[in-house]
Order: C-alpha cells, then sequence, then structure tokens
C-alpha cells in the first residue's frame, strides 16, 4: 500500500462514510491482503482496514492466505457471498492485476447493496509489479466505463498523482 492510496481512501471514507454509515455497514474488502512496502516505515498502514475502524463488519478477501485476507477465493471473478449483501466494497491497488477487470466489477456490483457504495483504486501511472501479474493501467475514462457498465451509478473518476479513484453506488 503507498501513501497516495490510503490518501485517497480516506478522502473516501470522509465525504461518502458517514459515522452511521460506517457502524450499521458491512464492508469487502477486494485485493485485502496487507503487502508491507517502504511506506510502513513512515506510519502509511498496509491495509485500508485502519481507515474505516468502527465499521460494524469488515471482510477481506484475496486469492491467497495472508494478513488482512478473511476468505481465500478460489475464482478471482466469483465471490462466495450472496447478491446485494455489502453496504461498502471497496478495491485497492488490486484492478491493475486482474487478467479481466471488466468481469472484476461487476462482481464488485453484484454483492454491493441497492443504494450500497464502491470504491475502486488502481494505478494510472506505476512501475510494473508483478504480484503476481500486472496487467492493467486504468484512467478516469476507462474507470468510468468499468463502473457504468457494470450497473453502477458512478459519482466520480478522477486521477491523483499515480492514481485513478473511481466511486459508484448502486
Amino acid at each position: 500500500m503507498h501513501y497516495g492510496s490510503v490518501v485517497l481512501m480516506r478522502e473516501f471514507r470522509r465525504r461518502y462514510v458517514g459515522d452511521e454509515l460506517l457502524h450499521r455497514a458491512r464492508l469487502l474488502d477486494v485485493g485485502a491482503m496487507a503487502v508491507a512496502t517502504r511506506w510502513q516505515w513512515f506510519g502509511v498502514p498496509a491495509s485500508y482496514r485502519p481507515v474505516f475502524e468502527g465499521v460494524r463488519e469488515y471482510v477481506g478477501i484475496d486469492l491467497g492466505e495472508g494478513p488482512g485476507v478473511d476468505v481465500v477465493l478460489t475464482d478471482p471473478y466469483r465471490y462466495p457471498f450472496e447478491s446485494d449483501s455489502f453496504d461498502l466494497v471497496l478495491s485497492g491497488q488490486t484492478l491493475e492485476h486482474a487478467q479481466h477487470p471488466w468481469r472484476a466489477v461487476p462482481e464488485m456490483a453484484r454483492v454491493l447493496k441497492p443504494g450500497g457504495l464502491l470504491c475502486v483504486i488502481a494505478p494510472w501511472k506505476w512501475k510494473v509489479h508483478r504480484y503476481p501479474l500486472d496487467c492493467w493501467r486504468i484512467l478516469a475514462d476507462g474507470m468510468e466505463v468499468l463502473l457504468r457498465e457494470a450497473g453502477l451509478t458512478v459519482l466520480e473518476c478522477r486521477m491523483k498523482r499515480n492514481d485513478t479513484i473511481g466511486i459508484a453506488r448502486k
């Protein structure tokens, strides 16, 4: 996790997720494995969990076991949850590793409750970082297309420093 990504997620938390929603929310973090980077030396968390402290339920999913992972996926495009089951879905620094992001975003939308919020952060400018693959860089227009085609109402898509953030409502 790098500093800019945490800043964007904190902005999302502050602008869109009030305390009332946070305390009653069920939250899904897609790509939740906490991976230590040099940023931790400067106090930057290795995951988004601290940003959403106080959430009713925080569920982290990823393709392998590790810190921050509550559920290990067997299929990156099919989550083991019922449709409409999460108030908040987050995905940060993960979408660039998906071979088929146009399949990943609709699955995030599927598990999101009507009225729920999705926040996706992905790099538009960053060095290659295979984990195990590094497939994409996503610009604001591309993020908007991914969210809209997943049937979501786009609230904002913008680029800041090295990342693109997309926020949408179901």
